[in-house]
């Protein structure tokens, strides 16, 4: 399949980029994924081969209804979520951020307040996939690929995920 510029340049948005580390910053592409791309000549999914570590999947696990929020609208935070990173801490989205999972997208000053989400499709994607074999037992885990195929598509599309599973 043959991509116009814009077409390419579109999917490497999509793909790569959206990290931004201030709330008055830049989004930049992830350089780790970018250059995988261009190396393999493939927009392929690296974050997760670069290294999840298990203990942040483990506590992902618990909290399931905490990354449909962040999935569907992001979340607003205030300035402590930044330094509230330790793993002790029961809300799991501090943690995220700091491991690159979550990033800012958007900064409110004149109520201090931060919304956070997940930076592009290649680390919702790729932490979904992770995740959701997991939620899924018995004969539904044969759905796996399946469901997880359904999600990726709607993530591509921005598609309302209110109603997915059903």
């Amino acid at each position: 399949m043959s991509l116009t510029s814009e077409q390419c340049f579109e999917r490497l948005r999509r793909k790569y980029d959206g990290y931004r580390f201030s709330g008055n910053g830049s989004d930049i592409y992830n350089p780790f994924c970018l250059l995988c791309a261009f190396e393999n000549q493939d927009m392929g999914s690296y974050w997760m081969t670069s290294g999840t570590p298990s203990m942040l999947v483990k506590s992902l696990e618990n909290n399931i209804v905490e990354i449909n929020d962040i999935m569907q609208d992001g979340r607003e935070v205030g300035i402590r979520f930044f330094a509230d990173y330790d793993s002790r801490n029961p809300d799991i989205a501090p943690l995220l951020y700091q491991a690159g999972y979550l990033t800012i997208k958007e900064y409110r000053p004149d109520i201090e307040s931060y919304l956070i989400g997940f930076p592009n499709c290649e680390v919702s994607e790729g932490l979904l996939s992770c995740l959701l074999p997991k939620y899924l037992a018995g004969s539904a885990s044969d759905m796996a690929d399946i469901s997880i195929e359904k999600l990726r598509r709607a993530l591509r599309e921005k598609d309302d995920l209110s109603d997915f599973g059903k």
